[in-house]
């Protein structure tokens, strides 16, 4: 027994006296030679200090979900600290390895925290380079779409001259090539959205919407194409047999016409009433009263109403299934206008396309669909 501790004393100062190459022959899983193994905490002094002699290179080697020969991995803190030691010294390129969702060699991802700030700040310029970019592609791609293209004419248009507006447009795009797009709708509600900067380059609507615009600062031109005036319009050959104002005060009598908040046509009539006098005995007789003539008209039609009054061209557009009905009420002239608008996008087409709906043949177009104003005939009771 002397014999063996005498050589077991010997092998481990001769191990001691040379320098320290490999620390695996220290594995405490092994009997050694001696028949002492190294304690495990001299195993990661020796070990540790030998890696820490050492450039660090490959950070995957100390792998803490893998058993080292030593019998003692290398704590997790550690593996992290080195590992991100080695990440700050290059300049960050591509964050991708960096994924806090896929484990890593070592065991411990990097913080999400930690992914952030290098995606962020590691190559500062080229990002901001790259962020700038895009910037300027979704703002010039923003612009496109809400602005017409080149030898686009973008027309906000009543919704009252409708028809006319776009036979005339199709006229003119097979003549010059050039698109009119329409944003169609009440006058009163196409207003507000010009006066708040929309682009355009024409705003087609009735008098006194004109004023309105001038006043905005939104007037540039404007051509006048044709006129409205309301009309008493009745089933055909007038089987209720109204034929002046004073069958409008006949009791049992149902009359239709446009409300006078939004309509401009429902206006004109309560004007034309008050004027005469006959407010008070027609009122009664009023039973609708519709955001469109459009809508009052349509009544007629089914047989909802026995009176309507609607616009012109409502009248001329179903002269086949209605009659007018002259009352001798006047009313003051309402032009129908193409306003060029400043700011418009396309000046020159604006300015271009006004000319051509100021010819004779575009102002036939409006006489044709009922855009005519008519004096009232004397011989009415």
């Amino acid at each position: 027994m002397k014999g063996r501790i005498s050589e077991s004393c010997r092998a481990q100062g001769e191990r001691a006296s040379r320098p320290f190459r490999d620390w695996k022959s220290y594995r405490s899983d092994v009997p050694h030679t001696g028949g002492t193994p190294m304690p495990p905490g001299k195993i990661r002094e020796v070990a540790q200090g030998e890696r820490a002699s050492r450039p660090f290179r490959d950070w995957k080697s100390y792998r803490s979900d893998v058993p080292h020969t030593g019998g003692t991995p290398m704590p997790p803190g550690k593996i992290r600290e080195v590992a991100q030691g080695e990440r700050a010294s290059r300049p960050f390129r591509d964050w991708k390895p960096y994924r806090s969702d896929v484990s890593h060699t070592g065991g411990t991802p990097m913080p999400p925290g930690k992914i952030r700030e290098v995606a962020t700040f590691g190559d500062a310029p080229a990002m901001k380079l790259v962020i700038r970019l895009a910037l300027a592609v979704a703002l010039v791609s923003a612009i496109s779409c809400s602005r017409p293209g080149p030898g686009t004419l973008r027309v906000l248009c009543g919704s009252s001259m409708a028809a006319p507006m776009k036979e005339l447009a199709k006229d003119y795009t097979q003549k010059t090539g050039a698109v009119v797009e329409f944003d169609l709708g009440g006058s009163e509600t196409l207003l507000p959205k010009i006066l708040a900067g929309a682009a355009g380059d024409i705003f087609v609507c009735h008098d006194p919407f004109e004023q309105k615009v001038r006043d905005g600062k939104r007037w540039d031109r404007a051509v006048a194409v044709g006129y409205l005036q309301p009309v008493l319009a009745v089933q055909p050959r007038n089987p209720r047999g109204v034929r002046s104002l004073a069958d409008l005060a006949r009791p049992g009598l149902r009359i239709g016409i446009g409300d006078p908040r939004y309509s401009t046509c429902g206006e004109l009539f309560l004007r034309a009433l008050d004027q005469r006098g006959v407010t008070k005995s027609v009122m009664p007789q009023i039973v609708q009263q519709a955001r469109s003539p459009s809508d009052v008209a349509n009544g007629l039609l089914v047989g909802a109403l026995d009176v309507a009054v609607i616009w012109n061209f409502s009248a001329a557009l179903y002269a086949d299934r209605l009659e007018v009905v002259d009352m001798g009420l006047t009313y003051p002239e309402t032009r129908v206008t193409l306003i060029g608008l400043t700011g418009s996008p396309n000046p020159r087409q604006r300015d271009a396309f006004l000319q051509w709906c100021s010819r004779p043949e575009a102002l036939e177009v409006f006489r044709r669909h009922g855009y005519t104003k008519t004096q009232p005939s004397d011989n009415h009771p």
